[in-house]
């Protein structure tokens, strides 16, 4: 997709349209502080609309920019507590709810943990497809 078939996408899912994006290098400095290289679809919403967007099906949710380094943490310490496995590596987290549930990208995939599951589930093949649900 070019630059202004994602920034219509995305905007198709956002409740107002006032939204602010990162940086190109605010989101290279992220994927070197976390080693991680993250897909362009999951880049292009980060430059696109990471700071700040009012997205109606994540509402209550943690998943900007400002929240992203957390994020990390906060997923760990899930798996932590409930006596999981770590998080693959090269993975990166996405988003958080309530503290008991998140979303992570892992070789281009968006996997999902639950508060007392046993594993991972694979639930979408991309980022787009995860945004659109």
């Amino acid at each position: 997709m070019n630059e202004q078939t994602y920034e219509a996408f995305y905007q198709a899912h956002v409740e107002t349209h006032k939204v602010l994006g990162c940086s190109e290098n605010e989101v290279s400095v992220l994927e070197r502080m976390h080693g991680v290289r993250l897909p362009e679809d999951y880049r292009r919403f980060l430059v696109l609309m990471g700071r700040e967007a009012d997205i109606r099906h994540l509402i209550g949710s943690h998943y900007l920019f400002p929240q992203l380094n957390d994020l990390q943490q906060w997923g760990k310490e899930l798996l932590a507590g409930c006596q999981m496995q770590e998080l693959p590596e090269n993975s990166f987290v996405i988003m958080m709810h309530q503290g008991y549930q998140f979303y992570f990208l892992w070789n281009g995939a968006v996997y999902y943990f639950l508060e007392g599951k046993t594993e991972f589930e694979r639930r979408f093949d991309s980022f787009t497809e995860w945004f659109c649900c």
